[in-house]
């Protein structure tokens, strides 16, 4: 695979500046759990007008097909 390195690597004035955004994205996502974005979602979601929603963490029910519903 080629690389494609910037001709300017250990030169470039903004290198400071990317790794320090890249150090504070990666703290920002090292400390989120998926259950906070699901928290906030339904935050959101449940301000907005309307029915209300389920309960974002309760997984669908299953459906099972009865033994009639067969295409056999």
């Amino acid at each position: 695979m080629a690389s494609h390195l910037c001709p300017l690597t250990g030169k470039c004035i903004f290198f400071g500046l990317w790794e320090e955004a890249k150090e504070a994205i990666e703290r920002v996502y090292d400390n989120k759990k998926l259950s906070d974005l699901v928290r906030e979602d339904a935050a959101v979601c449940h301000a907005v007008p309307g029915p209300p929603l389920p309960d974002p963490v309760e997984p669908p029910r299953e459906q099972h097909l009865l033994p009639s519903d067969s295409f056999a």
